[in-house]
């Protein structure tokens, strides 16, 4: 009857024994799972951040496009009020004075 007793003592110990490894195998396997959940958060944050950057560098290059393109159109407008003046004063030139006869320019 002791014999039994310990026979089945034993028995209990070694399941326990193996429950035990069982759940530490499962507490390993969770702090894993935990690990990987948290590097995946931290790849998506960072990946949030990446884009951010990435949309803050696009916005940055489309305001300096917007301000290349005012410069350039100012520059046009620059350029053809020029253009405007050149010919105001070549037909300025051209054309003789009130006064004066076509054939005969003054001096």
């Amino acid at each position: 009857m002791k014999m039994m007793m310990m026979v089945m003592k034993v028995k209990m110990m070694m399941v326990m024994k193996v429950k035990m490894m069982k759940m530490m195998v499962m507490k390993v396997k969770m702090m894993k799972m935990m690990k990987m959940m948290v590097m995946k958060v931290k790849m998506m944050v960072m990946k949030v951040k990446m884009m951010k950057m990435m949309v803050k560098m696009m916005v940055m290059k489309m305001m300096v496009m917007k301000v290349k393109m005012m410069k350039m159109m100012v520059m046009k407008m620059m350029k053809v009020k020029m253009m405007k003046m050149m010919v105001m004063k070549v037909k300025m030139k051209v054309r003789p004075p009130p006064g004066v006869s076509a054939g005969t320019l003054p001096g």
